[in-house]
């Protein structure tokens, strides 16, 4: 497999035949991969705890270098637990915002928790995507306050909370203080 970027695709694939596997092990034990170069393309696209589940799914972990099938795991560990994280912040928001009757839809990444789709900690997350009524903003930013969130460094609100810019489509991120949480509270699509 001559380009990086195809062979990564190779070992995400989700269903693989016994004769494809067969052939991936092949080339693993004929050292054909550049590891270097596949394990810059799964940074690259955030796809590396994914990476390290579907390796050792396939029965490849145990194939590649000790030192690469060690960072995977340990990658994969910290993805889990920060999409721990995200999810009980996940939960505490939804919560609050259901004792205020505001109706929510999850986008992106947090939309992964009400699936099966992704195994936990295999899909990379860096905020959580929230959409809520128009009309439901201003208090939405008062309840995350109130939990603790705060307007990211030079995003911070004037006195309308609504960006009036017509392509914007969220209000300022916030972040959980002392935590990896940021939330984008959506008005529109």
């Amino acid at each position: 497999m001559n380009y990086d970027i195809t062979a990564l695709m190779a070992f995400l694939a989700p269903c693989k035949t016994v004769e494809f596997l067969d052939e991936l092990k092949l080339e693993i034990k004929n050292n054909s991969f550049n590891w270097e170069a596949l394990l810059y393309q799964a940074n690259l696209h955030l796809c590396t705890p994914l990476w390290y589940v579907q390796l050792k799914k396939d029965g490849l972990l145990e194939l590649l270098p000790e030192d690469l099938a060690e960072y995977l795991y340990y990658m994969y560990e910290l993805s889990l637990e920060r999409h721990e994280q995200f999810r009980d912040a996940l939960e505490e928001i939804l919560h609050l915002f259901n004792e205020h009757a505001i109706e929510t839809l999850l986008l992106k990444g947090a939309a992964t928790f009400c699936d099966d789709l992704f195994a936990p900690g295999t899909r990379v997350m860096g905020d959580l995507d929230i959409l809520v009524p128009p009309e439901k903003v201003a208090l939405c930013q008062e309840l995350i306050i109130s939990l603790g969130y705060q307007p990211m460094h030079g995003e911070e609100l004037t006195d309308n909370s609504m960006p009036s810019d017509i392509r914007q489509h969220h209000i300022a991120r916030h972040v959980k203080v002392g935590t990896p949480i940021v939330v984008e509270i959506h008005f529109r699509i």
